[in-house]
């Protein structure tokens, strides 16, 4: 059985590849990578104001990261991970029939069909079994079907009830709300789904879905215009997962799944715009770490204030960090995620978290 703080195989097979890795593998036991953890994105070697590229959203830094390919695919689907057809339930038209609003609104839940979608549409890949492509593009046309359209034409998945941020009622969000990586799933669906079917309908989705990533949030914090995207105080470009009617907190799961939208549409369009917010948003992921590493411990859900404060460090999450790092390492095939990668791991085992 593999220790969960070493790489998965196949990701350690890709780094070795890239020459991120060296034989043997580094393992939570190796001297750790000097980090530096002061936060900013914008002052320091290699790092440099964006160009400019992806319009309104302006004043974040950069270091010249850009998306490579990727081998194995990060939504890859294997026989263990294959989608079982007879749970969960689908609708007539193969839609998923999602229970994670948990009665608390309509059966509209943005994330759960982005990924049942790709996780759908995996499976297809891997089998040529047309009943799961028609489940991906029933669910898609779900998800489209459930979309607003903004003034210019962008593409906006809002939660239709109303949501508490860690069981606290004080951060609970009203409907409608907006997350970063709703937006960032659901361009990774529809940018997929158009390059497996060749279908306009997907690529203008894909497209319109993209607009949403160049929507900077207003500096007043008014919930009523749609927004996730904002920039720090450090110069750190952030997609925030919880907007709404409470304060952004940076949860950085949800950031790195808006990144990887950002990713897949960057590689099937060539988008220099797309370019340049993967660029800033990998960023963020290096050089805020010291903002949402735990020295020793789990690592905070999320770089805000908010997360120290409750010390909100779930060890299940961290560990879905640690996979999403290395997968930043083979998209950009810069050493440094994966340096951060190690020390997470270490920080892991030293917490001596069972979760």
């Amino acid at each position: 059985m593999r220790r969960r703080g070493t790489i998965h195989p196949s990701l350690t097979s890709a780094l070795v590849a890239l020459g991120l890795l060296a034989a043997p593998v580094l393992t939570s036991c190796t001297t750790e990578p000097d980090v530096v953890e002061a936060v900013s994105c914008v002052d320091g070697p290699g790092l440099s104001p964006a160009p400019g590229v992806a319009g309104p959203v302006a004043g974040f830094g950069v270091s010249g990261l850009r998306p490579g390919p990727v081998t194995p695919d990060y939504y890859a689907v294997t026989e263990r991970t294959l989608v079982d057809l007879d749970d969960p339930a689908v609708d007539d038209d193969g839609a998923l029939v999602s229970e994670a609003t948990h009665g608390r609104g309509p059966d509209y839940h943005p994330v759960a069909l982005a990924q049942y979608g790709l996780a759908t549409l995996g499976s297809y890949e891997l089998t040529g079994d047309p009943e799961y492509l028609r489940r991906a593009l029933a669910t898609a046309t779900r998800l489209l079907d459930g979309a607003t359209t903004a003034d210019d034409g962008a593409l906006w998945f809002a939660y239709p009830f109303e949501y508490s941020m860690h069981g606290d009622e004080s951060m609970t969000l009203e409907a409608p709300w907006y997350s970063g990586m709703a937006q960032g799933q659901g361009l990774s669906l529809f940018t997929r789904l158009a390059d497996q079917t060749g279908d306009p309908l997907w690529a203008d989705a894909a497209e319109q879905t993209f607009r949403t990533f160049e929507v900077e949030g207003p500096a007043d914090g008014d919930a009523s215009t749609p927004w996730f995207v904002h920039v720090d105080a450090s110069g750190c470009l952030w997609f925030e997962e919880y907007v709404g009617s409470v304060e952004p907190v940076q949860v950085v799961n949800g950031h790195i799944y808006a990144t990887f939208g950002l990713y897949d549409y960057a590689r099937l369009t060539d988008d220099e715009a797309a370019v340049e917010l993967f660029d800033g948003a990998a960023t963020t992921v290096l050089h805020s770490f010291g903002a949402y590493r735990a020295r020793g411990d789990v690592s905070y859900y999320c770089a805000g204030q908010y997360c120290k404060d409750r010390e909100w460090q779930p060890g299940s999450y961290h560990r879905g960090v640690v996979r999403q790092v290395e997968t930043l390492a083979l998209m950009t095939s810069d050493r440094a995620f994966l340096d951060r990668a190690v020390i997470l791991r270490a920080d892991y085992e030293a917490s001596g978290s069972t979760d």
